[in-house]
């Protein structure tokens, strides 16, 4: 399947049952999917790369908007969901529109 050495870096190692784990690491709150190994190792879309790193750059959570709304509201990271910058005038705004 994968070599070892390839998934020894991360967490997804934890999907051998190790005694010396269990101390540190709590159960999963859900069933773990049966093809939770490969879901990992699956390369990130431009598209998501690109996402991750505007999330990054901003502070703001990653995920769904819904999502993200909630958490930035629950975390108090509103304010990195809005753009950058002063707000634009209203005449710079009407220019822009005709």
């Amino acid at each position: 399947m994968f070599p070892q050495i390839t998934r020894s870096w991360s967490e997804c190692y934890d999907a051998r049952p190790d005694p010396r784990k269990s101390a540190l690491l709590s159960d999963w709150p859900v069933d773990r999917p049966a093809d939770w190994v490969e879901w990992v190792n699956t390369a990130q879309t431009e598209g998501e790369i690109e996402a991750l790193r505007r999330c990054v750059n901003r502070g703001t959570p990653y995920g769904t908007e819904t999502w993200k709304t909630q958490t930035a509201a629950n975390l108090g990271l509103k304010d990195t969901l809005q753009p950058r910058g002063r707000p634009r005038k209203a005449v710079e705004l009407a220019n822009t529109q005709t």
